[in-house]
Parts: C-alpha cells; sequence; structure tokens
C-alpha cells in the first residue's frame, strides 16, 4: 500500500463571489407532512418541501460543488376563522 504524502492531497478552490449556476441531478423529493401543535386550541399544521440534489458552478466553471436544493411551502401557523368575524363586531372573550 502507497503513503500519500500531505502535500498530495486535494485543493479545492476558495469560494468566491460572483454569478453562480446550478444543475439539477437527479430526481426531485417531494414530502408532504402533518404535525399538531398542543395548546388551546390545538392545531393541525400541514407542510411541504421539496429536496433537489444539485451541482453549484462557480464562477467561469473553475470547479463543480455538490449541492441540494430545498424549497419549502410556507404554511401559516395561525388558524383564522374569518367567519367568526362576520356574526359580531365585538372581540370574542374566552373564559377559563
Amino acid at each position: 500500500m502507497t503513503v500519500r504524502k500531505k502535500g498530495d492531497r486535494l485543493k479545492l478552490p476558495p469560494i468566491v463571489a460572483g454569478e453562480w449556476r446550478g444543475e439539477i441531478v437527479a430526481p426531485a423529493s417531494v414530502n408532504f407532512g402533518q404535525v399538531v401543535q398542543p395548546g388551546p386550541p390545538r392545531q393541525s399544521v400541514e407542510f411541504t418541501y421539496v429536496i433537489l440534489p444539485a451541482t453549484l458552478i462557480m464562477p467561469d466553471a473553475a470547479f463543480r460543488w455538490p449541492g441540494i436544493v430545498m424549497i419549502m411551502a410556507p404554511t401559516p401557523l395561525k388558524t383564522e376563522f374569518p367567519e367568526t368575524r362576520a356574526r359580531s363586531s365585538r372581540p370574542i372573550a374566552f373564559r377559563r
């Protein structure tokens, strides 16, 4: 077995500012989920996200970095009931 010298290691180029490009390299993974948040009232929060494996290409195409693109769809955390306000203009009071 050959022994490598420390000087023979792969040297990655420095990250620089500029116009980077990206390419999707494999099929996307789409994920759906749901979490129930405790508390009065209990709320169900749904979430959706997509994960795409990609390569990120440096300016001047000096090097291709492996990367991941993640896209998340925002969901409201607070449930709104617009029909409640339509019946009464007074604020709703809760008793314990």
